[in-house]
């Protein structure tokens, strides 16, 4: 069986000593740590935004797809100067 070590403190409160996980605190993430990241994911989200076509053409190209265009896709009629019988 295995046993979870938690690590406290002892902190002085003006109704006596209070006890505090260590844990608990160095995993606080507040709105400071945040803002940072935010940031990044922000920006990282503004350039594939911005060269998409780009990034879908490399990939395209990496994997051999195209698209074909709807003239491509249908074929061509013919024409005769003969009128259908």
């Amino acid at each position: 069986m295995r046993k979870c070590v938690v690590v406290t403190w002892l902190a002085k409160s003006p109704g006596g000593e209070t006890e505090v996980n260590l844990l608990l605190v160095a995993l606080y993430v507040g709105p400071d740590q945040m803002m940072p990241v935010a940031s990044i994911l922000a920006t990282v989200m503004g350039f594939i935004m911005i060269f998409w076509s780009k990034l879908v053409g490399i990939v395209r190209r990496i994997f051999g797809g195209s698209r074909r265009s709807v003239a491509e896709s249908t074929s061509p009629q013919t024409t005769s100067k003969e009128p259908p019988k």
